[in-house]
């Protein structure tokens, strides 16, 4: 190779180097430029809300009142643990002429493959002292932790890609997130760590008045009955279990009903007696069983149904109840609130109580 040809060739890769960088300089200060955008406080008013999520005039992002993942933000409605009123938000807002929304933090995310990715932005609305958000905490819709950040969420995240067996599924997750940013906090990390504070101090307000979530009847919805309520619930109720194991050894059809008014229409088209029904009906409405769910299929001849529970959008979370005479009771644990690590894989346990009736637990 020539002494010009080698010349040429770094000049080349210089001019290549010099609009590279220059390339990213420039991305550097447009993403400054929609960050420090995104930082600067604005009238609440100026955005539309619908729920947690809304919209602003003028403004493609999506902006958020908890720093849910983006996917959610999206379809909150969908989401049986944020149960946010609309008329709550709109009943705040109205008492809060003046509020401003603050920006907390903000990310790009693709929510759709074929399509470029969408700016997520998650807002405190307040006014002075007071604050929308916290007041969804303190009112028990939502948990403190829906209000930890994008930044927060991101980073547990990603820890679980620690272990080493798992580095080729981030190296994976890492490039399909190159068209994405990564979180942004817009607020100092002293700033939020006051506002978590906060939100804590709401939620313990809120456990503390049993409002919404912490409700007796709101705690169905997130939080399985423990092992000793469970069994107390069998000792003071002995004789509906074994009528309940009665009826059904005589006609198992009965195992099907549940409290919903579907299933004892189908369950009289079957030919079971009205009274039948009624009575075991009845019954299930003394233990608080069956809301909507009847069995779960193959269990063994009866099941009680007392919590079913799923989380986010999707068909996860747990149901826990009483089975009468399961098929085949494996494992066996000590407590069910507590299942030992070498069951990890399994998706159900049982817990004797007596007379052929256990307590179960399925993870779905």
């Amino acid at each position: 190779m020539t002494p010009g040809r080698t010349r040429t060739l770094n000049e080349h890769n210089s001019s290549v180097v010099i609009h590279i960088r220059g390339r990213i300089a420039g991305l550097a200060l447009l993403l400054a430029g929609n960050i420090a955008a995104a930082q600067s406080s604005f009238p609440a008013h100026d955005l539309k809300l619908d729920g947690i999520s809304a919209s602003k005039s003028g403004d493609s992002a999506t902006y958020c009142l908890l720093g849910v993942p983006s996917l959610i933000c999206e379809m909150w409605r969908f989401v049986p643990q944020l149960n946010v009123p609309d008329d709550a938000v709109s009943a705040w807002m109205s008492a809060h002429p003046n509020a401003v929304a603050v920006p907390i933090s903000t990310e790009e995310r693709k929510l759709r493959v074929t399509e470029p990715a969408h700016r997520f932005t998650y807002v405190w609305i307040e006014d002075g002292n007071d604050s929308l958000n916290l007041e969804l905490v303190r009112s028990g819709f939502v948990h403190a932790d829906a209000l930890a950040d994008m930044v927060e969420a991101d980073r547990q995240s990603m820890s679980q890609f620690d272990d080493p067996r798992l580095a080729s599924t981030e190296a994976q997750i890492e490039k399909e997130r190159a068209q994405e940013t990564a979180p942004q906090r817009l607020i100092s990390d002293d700033d939020y760590a006051a506002r978590m504070r906060r939100a804590q101090e709401a939620e313990e307000a809120a456990q503390h008045s049993k409002k919404g979530l912490w409700s007796d009847e709101g705690m169905k919805r997130w939080k399985p009955p423990s092992d000793e309520q469970l069994l107390a619930d069998y000792a003071s109720h002995k004789a509906v279990f074994q009528t309940i194991a009665h009826l059904v050894v005589g006609d198992g059809r009965l195992a099907q009903l549940s409290r919903d008014p579907a299933t004892w229409e189908r369950a009289r088209a079957a030919g079971v007696a009205q009274k039948q029904v009624d009575q075991y009906v009845g019954l299930l409405n003394q233990l608080g069983a069956h809301e909507k769910l009847a069995s779960v299929y193959g269990l063994g001849k009866a099941c009680l149904i007392i919590s079913d529970i799923t989380f986010g959008m999707f068909d996860n979370g747990i149901i826990k109840g009483y089975v009468y005479a399961p098929a085949n009771p494996k494992p066996i644990v000590a407590d069910l609130e507590n299942w030992p690590p070498n069951l990890a894989d399994e998706t159900t346990a049982f817990r004797p109580v007596a007379d052929k009736w256990y307590l179960f637990e399925v993870h779905h």
